[in-house]
């Protein structure tokens, strides 16, 4: 690796790390408190669960993951897909796209909720693998990530629970996610 990509490789690793923080969380009951921003996670093993009940998606991260996603979102994307987040519903203007480096654009629509966007590799067993996220989106804004997804069944979801980030309800028990396809 030459010098200038080798320093550039570092400094996204060291803001990455700084962003994101270290250690291992899990979906259950934290708060979110990021602000609306691209924000990718890696991917992730996950507990098989079956819906409705939200899915529980724990965060591991690596350095060599987290250098991975940090080159992934500057990645000049394949394909963009465009997602609406409204009060209980995930609707994205595409169903299915080729396999490679894709750009998901969230833009909450709701008055007054906010929303967020997780990416979910569906498994054979029924789990999901944290593919990717965007936190926290405010009402009336958006914010993006891209991924680099390899072929295979994804479902974007917003996993809020009840008493995080105000809300009363569980989105994903409530319905907030759709299936996506990667081909």
């Amino acid at each position: 690796m030459n010098r200038p990509l080798l320093l550039i490789a570092t400094s996204a690793l060291l803001a990455l790390a700084a962003a994101c923080g270290g250690g291992s969380t899990s979906y259950s009951n934290s708060a979110a408190t990021s602000t609306p921003e691209t924000r990718g996670t890696a991917p992730t093993t996950a507990a098989a669960t079956s819906p409705p009940t939200a899915p529980v998606v724990a965060h591991a991260r690596t350095t060599v993951d987290q250098l991975q996603q940090a080159t992934l979102s500057a990645a000049q994307p394949d394909i963009a897909v465009a997602i609406t987040l409204a009060d209980y519903t995930v609707t994205a203007d595409k169903q299915s796209v080729k396999a490679g480096t894709i750009r998901f654009i969230a833009t909450n629509v709701s008055v007054d909720h906010i929303h967020e966007l997780v990416v979910l590799k569906i498994n054979p067993d029924g789990s999901f693998d944290n593919q990717g996220e965007i936190r926290a989106i405010a009402s009336q804004q958006g914010g993006a990530v891209t991924l680099h997804l390899q072929p295979g069944g994804y479902q974007l979801a917003c996993l809020i629970t009840a008493g995080q980030s105000g809300s009363a309800v569980d989105h994903y028990q409530q319905g907030m996610h759709t299936d996506f396809k990667v081909e």
